[in-house]
């Protein structure tokens, strides 16, 4: 970028804002949902048999099993991260920050992620996704906070003269 071009942005205070109403993100929101209800993703499951059983002379033989493909179309879930590669944004936190004063705008960022948590919570519900990482995703997995209390003391004594090779004389720390 020439400076004259750098020295036209700064007067302008940046480079033009993405969204310049609040209906304009609510409607790159509403593009990335049609988006990715139209292209669902297909997950392949390869399950293996571990063994086929077969009776052969009144005993029962067992030989490895034959690995099954299957192909399912499932609904893509709605993500933070995707709707910002959909509509162009770096970051997500940031671009929050950037709009946090302008009216009306608040509002439709908690509403997006109100949407996306429920869309995934409810995916992970049903078992369209799976529901451990769902709740991880959205910060609702089990925490455990472990508190240890009492006092630790380490009373050791260390050497210097093993860990120079060529010195015969003790360090001042042995002394």
């Amino acid at each position: 970028m020439a400076i004259e071009q750098m020295r036209e942005v700064a007067k302008r205070g940046g480079r033009p804002r993405k969204f310049n109403s609040p209906t304009d993100l609510i409607n790159a929101f509403e593009k990335y949902c049609r988006w990715a209800k139209e292209n669902p993703m297909v997950v392949t499951d390869r399950s293996t048999k571990k063994f086929k059983a077969e009776l052969v002379d009144n005993k029962v033989r067992q030989t490895p099993g034959a690995a099954e493909t299957s192909q399912a179309t499932v609904e893509r879930p709605l993500t933070i991260d995707g709707f910002c590669a959909h509509a162009g944004i770096s970051n997500w936190t940031q671009m929050k920050a950037n709009y946090a004063e302008r009216p009306g705008f608040m509002s439709i960022f908690a509403c997006i992620e109100r949407a996306i948590k429920d869309q995934q919570s409810a995916g992970g519900l049903i078992g369209i996704y799976d529901s451990s990482l769902t709740a991880r995703i959205a910060g609702l997995a089990d925490k455990k906070e472990v508190t240890l209390e009492g006092d630790l003391s380490v009373d050791s004594k260390v050497t210097y003269k093993s860990f120079m090779p060529h010195s015969d004389e003790q360090s001042t720390a042995d002394k």
